[in-house]
C-alpha cells in the first residue's frame, strides 16, 4: 500500500530516457527505485533543432533557387542552428513564429535573407514523426519492469519537457492520460531534486 509506479521521460539535449520508479508515496523520505530504464540516443532537442534545421533549408532553397545550398556553409549552417532553436523555444509558447536571417548568403544577384513563418501545428508534425518509435520503447522498459500494471503516472523532465507536444507523446508512450503527465515550470531541475531525494534517503539510515 502507497507504493506507485511512475513512468519517467527525460527529454535531454542529445539523449531521450525512459524509466519506470517506484515510489513510496506513504513515506517521503524513502528514496525511490528505478525498475527499468532506456536511453534513444536519436531523441533529443538537438534532433528536434536539426529537423527544423532542414526545414528552413528547404524553404530557403525553394524560395531562393536548388543552386544555394546554404547547409554547406558553415557560417550561414551555424546561423540556421541558432534559428531553429530560437523557434523552437518560441514555439513552447506561441501558435507560430516567425524566423529571419538577413544576409544569410549572397550570390551574383546580391544578398539573400531567409524570412518564412514556423507554426506549432508543423513543429507537432515534426515530432509525431520523430517520436513514432517511442510508444515501443516504453512498452520494453514497463515489461522489463515488471507486472502486468502500467504506470499511474508520467513525469516529464529535462529541458526538451518545455516541448507542448511532448506531453501527449509521453502520456501515448505509456498508456495514461495526458493529465496525469506532470512537470514544472523548471523541468531541468526535477531531475537535481530526485537526485537529492535517494541522496537525502541513503544518508538518513
Amino acid at each position: 500500500a502507497g507504493r506507485e509506479r511512475v513512468g519517467v521521460l527525460d527529454v535531454g539535449g542529445l539523449v531521450t530516457q525512459l524509466s519506470v520508479v517506484h515510489v513510496n508515496a506513504a513515506d517521503p523520505a524513502a528514496a525511490p527505485s528505478v525498475r527499468a530504464t532506456r536511453a534513444l540516443f536519436h531523441l533529443g532537442c538537438e534532433h528536434v533543432d536539426a529537423a527544423l534545421v532542414r526545414r528552413l533549408a528547404d524553404d530557403f532553397r525553394r524560395k531562393e533557387g536548388e543552386g544555394l545550398h546554404v547547409t554547406t556553409d558553415p557560417m550561414a549552417l551555424q546561423r540556421l542552428w541558432d534559428a531553429a532553436s530560437a523557434a523552437r523555444t518560441d514555439l513552447n509558447r506561441v501558435k507560430a513564429t516567425d524566423v529571419n536571417v538577413p544576409f544569410l548568403t549572397a550570390d551574383m544577384t546580391g544578398p539573400k535573407h531567409l524570412e518564412v513563418s514556423v507554426t506549432r501545428a508543423q513543429l507537432d508534425a515534426m515530432l509525431d514523426e520523430m517520436h513514432a518509435g517511442l510508444g515501443a520503447a516504453a512498452a520494453e522498459v514497463l515489461a522489463e519492469a515488471g507486472g502486468a500494471a502500467g504506470v499511474d503516472a508520467v513525469v516529464l523532465v529535462g529541458a526538451g519537457a518545455r516541448i507542448p507536444r511532448l506531453r501527449h507523446h509521453a502520456a501515448a508512450a505509456f498508456g495514461v492520460a495526458d493529465g496525469d503527465v506532470l512537470s514544472s515550470d523548471a523541468p531541468e531541475e526535477l531531475v537535481v531534486m530526485g537526485c537529492a531525494a535517494i541522496a537525502r534517503a541513503e544518508m538518513g539510515r
